[in-house]
């Protein structure tokens, strides 16, 4: 991951075609097409969808590396809420994607406890004696 972060017009990838952008490809292919994007610029690139279905144009960030930018490094100059401002209709607005700065720090801390490795490993046991019996 660079140091520096680069403007949309850097980028690789595209923003498909006008006025209607990826939404195509990513409403026919849905994860397949996030990895061909992948596999074909790497793990930054942009796409786009049309303002009135989602974000319009945007970075896709994808890895570690990227979670580690997103989340952490540059924080501070990167939106989570207008990333996934998408979800708003569907979703609570406490939710810790919804929010940015202080707020979202300050949300993901105290989510951040079940998340651990130790906690995700104690759900095992709860989430096969679920698979198995669903099976």
């Amino acid at each position: 991951m660079g140091d520096k972060l680069k403007s949309a017009d850097m980028m690789p990838g595209s923003f498909g075609l006008p006025f209607i952008g990826h939404t195509i490809g990513i409403f026919t292919k849905q994860e397949l097409f996030y990895w061909q994007q992948y596999q074909q610029y790497g793990n930054i690139f942009k796409i786009s969808l049309p303002e009135a279905i989602s974000f319009g144009k945007c970075a896709c960030l994808i890895g570690p590396e990227a979670n580690q930018l997103v989340l952490k490094d540059a924080a501070d100059k990167l939106s989570s809420r207008l990333g996934n401002r998408a979800l708003e209709p569907i979703v609570s607005k406490d939710l810790v994607l919804l929010k940015d700065g202080a707020e979202h720090r300050a949300s993901r801390k105290l989510i951040l406890p079940i998340f651990h490795h130790q906690a995700i490993a104690a759900y095992f046991d709860t989430i096969q004696a679920v698979v198995t019996e669903t099976v």
